[in-house]
């Protein structure tokens, strides 16, 4: 039997394919950056030699990718944006959807990471006193967001947590967090299917999260992530199973020794 070398087998790619590798590649290696202007699809269709209609399923594949933006009569060329960890929502979204990733695993890891970045934020709160002092304005963020309705109040939640890992000062763990809270607050407001049940969560959610901020703000690094792993905990209870609960329970909030 021949030896088959370092190389295997390659199949055809089509041409908007290898462009949006190029783009890919080009993106990544900083020699396009955010705001920057793509050429004109005549200039692009030069520089590639393909045609009109290999150029545009190329743009309409990056668009959808999250990669380069065009606004309606802007005659210049599209821009490359920024990354934003919304490109990851949508996935971990159907990951649960599906049923490859369960929402008991799902809590479990938003635990950890979230926890995670309550106490670094408590460990930091005296560096950053104006970071701690618009936490309390995105608490009262909450309060006007739940006035006005659901959609509202998770709107002003997201800002409040992006507000907590600023003040952590961890973007490896905020960009992970955000992708698995998006998931999971998503799953729990579908599943509230009455506005009582919405307007408790609400009112449970601003009480935990103005303690939360209260132990952050004195640099209160275990009773700020303990904090956090009860209020999640309490806000998802209610869809796990009684050994589920336990051990999620066991785990975070009432670990041997009492968690130091």
């Amino acid at each position: 039997m021949s030896d088959p070398g370092p190389f295997s087998q390659v199949k055809p790619v089509r041409a908007y394919e290898a462009i949006v590798a190029q783009f890919d590649e080009a993106i990544r290696s900083g020699a396009i950056r955010p705001g920057d202007r793509l050429p004109s699809e005549r200039e692009l269709m030069r520089q590639f030699g393909v045609g009109r209609s290999t150029v545009r399923e190329a743009l309409r594949v990056l668009q959808s990718n999250g990669m380069v933006r065009s606004r309606p009569g802007d005659r210049r060329g599209p821009e490359v944006v920024s990354f934003s960890t919304e490109l990851l929502h949508r996935p971990m979204e159907a990951l649960l959807n599906v049923g490859q990733v369960t929402l008991y695993e799902l809590i479990f890891f938003r635990m950890v990471t979230e926890g995670s970045l309550a106490g670094l934020a408590a460990t930091r709160s005296g560096v950053d006193p104006d970071g701690v002092a618009q936490l309390w304005s995105l608490v009262q963020d909450l309060k006007d967001g739940a006035a006005r309705g659901m959609q509202h109040f998770l709107k002003a939640d997201s800002a409040f947590h992006e507000g907590v890992s600023r003040v952590a000062g961890s973007n490896f763990l905020a960009v992970q967090n955000d992708v698995v809270r998006n998931a999971a607050r998503n799953y729990l407001a579908t599943n509230m299917d009455t506005p009582v049940r919405r307007s408790d969560y609400m009112t449970r959610a601003i009480e935990s999260h103005e303690l939360l901020v209260r132990h952050i703000e004195a640099g209160e690094q275990h009773a700020a992530t303990r904090m956090n792993h009860h209020t999640i905990l309490a806000h998802y209870s209610v869809f796990f199973t009684d050994d589920e609960a336990a051990r999620l329970r066991a785990f975070f909030v009432d670990p041997p020794g009492g968690g130091g």
